[in-house]
């Protein structure tokens, strides 16, 4: 289970407004800003209009709570570099590529006139942090939505090769201190989030104005993902702390309720008062949040997650393995031997929603049981094939 493994809280001072941690002062945003919304993503075909109106149907929910985003504008590469979602200032960055348009304008644009608060979060990797906060921020900043910057912890510096993933490297006190100040110089009122799953990954006394968010899953039931939400609410209680959740994994106890964002939400809040915001995923965003929540019913409902049993099975030599892919993602399909060793790469792409095939040729494979794995996005799945000879 992905949760967190915890150690002594560090206590921070707050005083006149002002928050003082390891010896650096910075003026503090809008402490008292409650959030709720979605983790979102300029890939997904969803428009502008479906996200505008998730973020206000989410915030609608908790009383007092603005509607919200966290938007991800780089993309972390199995290269270990990053892909941001807009195109090069004609500068060279190390580890960092870039698109050859904006695909996350229009978006801000609309939440914009929608009111909707937005964090706009990379995927490092390898790239220096301190450029990524200043070519995101610069770029941005114009746009009275964008309230922070973010970077989830689980690609800062992952080597990206599964199954041996350490899903990131600790954030130093050094680093998130700096990567603080770069974001306070660009605009006091910004606030710097970090993200995991796993608080050894945050800094280990560091607190600053930090929002420190949780995205633990694969718990049993709500009892369970309270009691580790409340631990990382606990460990960083100087600062604020949101959470994400609606993840696949736990969606056969969530989907029993009848209105999830609202039920985990309000559990989430009531159990942990430094709680400032609810962010519900967009692996399942279509299941709490019809497409034709806009009135814009033309829109598609993309295929769910799925991995098929390869056919013909036993094979020799070629058989077919089927898979779909409910949203736009980096999609990763590896072959195993019986002892976890990676044999074969098939799939390492980009995939829109849809189904696919793979015509698999095992001509100079030897006989025996294999394992074929699918990761895309949080989705992973495996089942086993066996070849003939």
């Amino acid at each position: 289970m992905r949760v967190q493994f915890f150690k002594p809280i560090v206590l921070t001072i707050i005083l006149a407004g002002l928050i003082y941690s390891s010896n650096s002062v910075f003026a503090q945003a809008d402490s008292t800003l409650k959030v709720a919304g979605f983790r979102g993503s300029h890939i997904y075909k969803y428009k502008t209009d479906y996200w505008q109106a998730v973020g206000k149907a989410m915030s609608k929910n908790f009383e007092n709570y603005s509607p919200a985003a966290v938007w991800i504008v780089s993309f972390f590469q199995d290269d270990g570099s990053t892909q941001m979602v807009f195109p090069s200032d004609g500068n060279d960055y190390p580890n960092v590529s870039f698109a050859g348009t904006d695909k996350a304008e229009e978006y801000l644009s609309k939440f914009d006139s929608a009111g909707i608060k937005v964090w706009l979060q990379v995927e490092s990797g390898k790239a220096d942090m301190n450029s990524l906060i200043k070519l995101v921020l610069n770029r941005y900043k114009g746009h009275k939505c964008v309230t922070g910057f973010g970077m989830d912890a689980e690609w800062y510096f992952n080597n990206g090769i599964y199954p041996n993933n350490n899903y990131g490297i600790q954030v130093s006190d050094s680093a998130a201190e700096s990567w603080e100040k770069t974001v306070k110089a660009i605009n006091p009122k910004y606030s710097l989030f970090l993200k995991h799953f796993t608080e050894s990954h945050m800094p280990p006394s560091y607190r600053g104005d930090i929002i420190f968010v949780d995205d633990s899953q694969q718990f049993t039931d709500l009892s369970e993902m309270l009691y580790y939400f409340k631990k990382w609410g606990n460990k960083f209680s100087s600062n604020r702390v949101e959470y994400q959740f609606g993840y696949p994994d736990d969606k056969p106890w969530w989907s029993k309720y009848t209105n999830p964002p609202k039920a985990l939400g309000d559990a989430i809040r009531n159990a942990i008062p430094n709680t400032s915001g609810l962010f519900w995923v967009d692996f399942t965003i279509t299941d709490v949040f019809p497409l034709s929540i806009t009135g814009l019913e033309t829109f598609k409902v993309p295929a769910s997650y799925r991995l098929k049993q390869n056919y013909p099975n036993p094979f020799n030599p070629e058989t077919t393995i089927e898979y779909s892919v409910e949203q736009s993602a980096q999609v990763r399909l590896k072959l195993f031997d019986m002892l976890g060793k990676e044999v074969m790469t098939l799939v390492n792409e980009f995939k829109e929603p849809g189904s696919y095939s793979y015509r698999l040729r095992a001509n100079t494979l030897p006989a025996g049981v294999y394992i074929y794995r699918i990761e895309a996005g949080s989705f992973r799945e495996s089942k086993k094939l066996v070849i003939l000879k």
